[in-house]
Parts: structure tokens; C-alpha cells; sequence
């Protein structure tokens, strides 16, 4: 029993120093540098996924306005 409550202790320091570690990012001082493209390039000629319709999709609410899919 006392090898469970050590086990049990550990786990639950081990949890709590990673939420601590984890948090420490969001403290005030605390600067991060993010780095972005700078050049984005869009080509709408090229297709990467084509849709096909819209499904067959049946909802209750539209039973009573007649079915969507016919």
C-alpha cells in the first residue's frame, strides 16, 4: 500500500512540474520571437481537391420543407 501512495505521489509531482513548465510561457517579461512568410503565392489554376456536389445529407429540420438531397 505505502508503494501505491508513492507511485500515486510521484505521478501527481510529475503532472503538476509539467503544467508548471507549461505555463511558464505565459507570464508577463516573458518575450517569444514568431517568425511568418513573408511572400505568399496563390494558384488558383492548379487543383489539389475537387468537391463533387454536396452530399447526401438528410436533417429532420428539412424533412418538413421536402428533402434537400432529390
Amino acid at each position: 500500500m505505502k508503494t501505491f501512495k508513492s507511485v500515486r505521489c510521484l505521478i501527481a509531482g510529475l503532472t503538476a512540474g509539467v503544467m508548471l513548465c507549461s505555463s511558464v510561457a505565459i507570464l508577463p517579461g516573458l518575450t517569444m520571437e514568431v517568425e511568418a512568410a513573408t511572400v505568399c503565392t496563390v494558384n488558383t489554376d492548379k487543383t489539389y481537391q475537387m468537391i463533387r456536389g454536396f452530399g447526401g445529407m438528410n436533417l429532420p429540420e428539412w424533412i418538413s420543407q421536402g428533402a434537400q438531397t432529390q
